[in-house]
């Protein structure tokens, strides 16, 4: 039986996705590497059609989390997966980035103004997440534009 990992959207509207996210280790498939959240190929019901264009952003603008002895990194997908937010499992299990815009994609291709490699993955990787039992939770909202 491999890791459990349980994904429910809670809220989709037109702008923001909310998703609630269950992990727990099976003690035996290792950590959570590039794990993906969000997928808008795998969530054509949830995604509209709109976001499988190219020019599609998600933006990070909450998140509430709460992990049992493990740590976990939030990361944009494309060749090099873009680190996004570290959440340490001794640290405020909330962040709010809608303050400033929220945190996306950011690597741009100068000349165009466009990142070529992005695939629309929200993806997240884990430290510590192996053991037997190691259980969390997390809701992310995500808020869906086009460029």
């Amino acid at each position: 039986m491999s890791n459990h990992v349980t994904r429910t959207i809670l809220n989709n509207g037109s702008k923001t996705l909310l998703l609630h996210v269950y992990l727990e280790s099976n003690g035996s498939d290792g950590e959570l590497d590039k794990y993906v959240l969000a997928d808008p190929e795998l969530y054509d019901s949830v995604f509209t059609n709109r976001i499988i264009q190219r020019n599609m952003k998600l933006t990070l603008t909450q998140v509430w989390y709460s992990f049992n002895w493990f740590d976990g990194l939030i990361s944009f997908d494309q060749l090099n997966p873009v680190p996004c937010w570290l959440l340490p499992r001794d640290a405020s299990n909330y962040a709010d980035f809608r303050y400033f815009g929220g945190l996306a994609h950011r690597v741009v291709d100068p000349q165009t103004n466009q990142v070529n490699d992005r695939t629309g993955k929200l993806l997240l990787s884990t430290s510590g997440f192996a053991p037997l039992g190691s259980t969390g939770t997390m809701v992310l909202e995500i808020r869906k534009s086009l460029d």
